[in-house]
């Protein structure tokens, strides 16, 4: 079934902005019963801190933190659910999972809470495959990016101590490593006419080579009266 280019870009909002609407809920949630599910984050080393893997990415600290998430979370996986829809959540899941495995391994002795970690994830992959598919549009992402959101970089080297630094580097590692994997997946770098008739010559060509390496050639020797 052929997916209009509309519904495409409806889908490709809609399913981040469902993950968001989740995150918001929590977030509402808290406000209004005077509480904090903060200690639902990853705790690292400990083994009640696993459950963080799952559900840090929906706890902030306050909403601030949260529309600071918003935006970015909603721009980043809506262009990846766009040019990789059919692996888009397993891109996502790895992120999640892997950006809280590292935070539980390498992070800090407190809760760890928040979108951030995801969306460093997400950066690091449209940051990267662009430039490894050599696909014009994923290129210009790539760029756009590097443009937008090319400060982020510095997100994943210790600089403030109530910041997770941490959790920026394992999700931005995550994604880059998800480039590398899905290289073969998605947009692929057009071939033009001409580049294609030039590869058609040269296996034509590569086919007859090979084909004159089969023959056996027979020569009927002269007769040996031809000869005097």
């Amino acid at each position: 079934m052929r997916i209009t280019e509309q519904k495409k870009i409806f889908y490709s909002l809609l399913f981040p902005g469902l993950i968001l609407l989740v995150i918001w809920g929590v977030k509402l949630f808290e406000y209004f019963d005077d509480t904090s599910f903060a200690y639902l984050g990853v705790y690292p080393r400990k083994a009640d801190g696993l459950i963080g893997l799952i559900t840090s990415p929906l706890i902030h600290g306050d909403f601030y933190h949260l529309i600071n998430n918003t935006i970015p979370f909603l721009v980043l996986f809506s262009i990846i659910y766009y040019f990789y829809r059919n692996i888009s959540f397993r891109i996502l899941l790895f992120i999640w999972l892997f950006s809280g495995l590292f935070v539980w391994v390498f992070g800090g002795t407190s809760y760890h809470i928040g979108l951030s970690g995801v969306i460093y994830g997400l950066f690091g992959f449209l940051l990267l495959t662009g430039f490894l598919k050599k696909q014009n549009q994923l290129l210009a992402i790539s760029f756009m990016v590097i443009f937008v959101y090319g400060s982020m970089v510095w997100g994943i080297f210790p600089e403030k101590r109530e910041i997770s630094w941490e959790g920026h580097m394992g999700g931005f590692l995550a994604g880059m490593a998800m480039a590398l994997i899905y290289r073969k997946k998605g947009p692929q770098q057009k071939k033009f006419d001409w580049q294609e008739e030039s590869e058609d010559e040269i296996d034509d060509n590569r086919e007859w080579q090979e084909h004159e390496q089969t023959i056996n050639y027979t020569f009927i020797p002269k007769d040996k009266e031809e000869d005097k």
